[in-house]
């Protein structure tokens, strides 16, 4: 299997030499690799992971853009700065101006919540509560820690709104926050559309009025395009489960799916795309009765039409024992190998598995040059060093078309 491959330094100047870390293309859906977790990371580089760590423990943790948890954000009043614990080894300080909205809203009251909202690259979205005589109030600094500033704050449109998911679109321009909330005497679940530049709302639709959505927007669209799970479809009677691909920018569904979620339905859902966007993955987190184990369920739809063309079943501990993070599937580099966790039980014997399967192979040659590519580098990051137009690095590192 080989030993464990050091990370790669930054160049200074001259070539880099890669290194082909992943085997050639088999059988679509087929399981590859199947292992304990405790020698994955003396192969995980072959199979274009890099590190992973099975136990999540808050003072290592590395999940650097997926685990929103381990997000550790305070203020200094005194020196009118965040200071965000998040990245191995380094302390991140985010200075707010006196002018800035964010010095009167502490001096009003506002607290800052210690865990962060979403993130996406450099940008990093906080969230900050007041309580004033039973009535709550919210706001959202999005701060760059790359230029270690704060580019704007966005502001809950009513008070009283509960905050339930938070996200940063891909090409970063706009920040999306769906709240559950009481309005005109109505409960409902209303997705609200800011502009990360102004911080000022663009837009709204409502989602659903009994079952929590989940949303994730499409990789390769930008801002403009997200699947929502749990979909209410107010033109007809009992249709609150649906599963749809709809967009921001005309306000319409553009597919459903072909499998109603009616039969589908858990304790807990993860709504994720592949890294290419070929496919969206619904995930389905149920514990067992006393809560020792949680199954997981994966339907596998290609997004071009939303029909389901797989599905995987696996068993980890239950929900309170493991990191959310740990139940998501994880795409390699290049976007071709799907790495899930499965927990056995043999007799006596417990142990934690670490599957790989391969894809489908995208059809189109630019994504097959890209597959290529990316299977001789043992990270995506590693493009920017590339000698290639700024395009190109975008499509290689997967960065979507504004």
């Amino acid at each position: 299997m080989g030993n464990k491959k050091s990370s790669l330094k930054k160049p200074t100047a001259g070539r880099r030499n890669y290194k082909i870390v992943l085997p050639g293309f088999t059988k679509a859906w087929d399981l590859i690799y199947c292992g304990d977790v405790d020698p994955w990371m003396q192969v995980a580089d072959r199979f274009g992971f890099g590190e992973y760590a099975y136990c999540c423990k808050e003072v290592s943790c590395d999940r650097e853009f997926v685990c929103l948890q381990y997000v550790r954000a305070v203020c200094n009043r005194n020196q009118h700065t965040f200071t965000i614990d998040r990245f191995p080894g380094e302390r991140l300080h985010v200075p707010y101006l006196l002018q800035n909205d964010i010095y009167s809203m502490f001096e009003r009251g506002f607290k800052l919540n210690s865990a962060a909202g979403a993130m996406q690259d450099n940008l990093i979205l906080l969230v900050m509560h007041k309580e004033d005589c039973f009535v709550s109030h919210l706001a959202f600094p999005l701060i760059d820690h790359r230029r270690h500033s704060v580019v704007s704050v966005l502001l809950a449109p009513r008070e009283n709104m509960t905050v339930i998911q938070c996200d940063i679109s891909p090409d970063k321009t706009i920040s999306t926050i769906m709240f559950y909330s009481n309005w005109c005497g109505n409960f409902s679940y209303d997705l609200y559309v800011f502009s990360n530049e102004t911080g000022n709302t663009k837009d709204y639709v409502t989602l659903n009025h009994e079952v929590q959505p989940y949303i994730a927007f499409d990789p390769r669209s930008g801002h403009s395009t997200i699947a929502i799970a749990n979909f209410e479809n107010s033109s007809q009677e009992n249709t609150s489960h649906e599963l749809v691909i709809y967009s921001l920018s005309q306000k319409k569904v553009l597919q459903r799916s072909n499998l109603p979620l009616r039969i589908i339905i858990g304790n807990q859902f993860n709504l994720l795309y592949s890294k290419d966007g070929r496919y969206l993955i619904l995930q389905k987190l149920t514990d067992n009765r006393f809560g020792i184990s949680a199954y997981c369920d994966m339907y596998f739809f290609e997004v071009e039409n939303l029909n389901l063309v797989k599905y995987f079943t696996t068993m980890l501990p239950g929900l309170f024992r493991v990191c959310l993070v740990n139940y998501k599937p994880v795409f390699s580099h290049c976007g071709s190998y799907m790495r899930l966790l499965d927990h056995r039980v043999d007799g006596q014997t417990e142990a934690v598995t670490v599957q790989i399967y391969q894809l489908p192979l995208a059809m189109d040659l630019q994504c097959q040059c890209r597959r290529i590519i990316l299977q001789h580098m043992l990270k995506v990051e590693d493009v920017k060093y590339l000698p290639l137009p700024p395009k190109l690095k975008n499509f290689l590192s997967f960065t979507p078309v504004s």
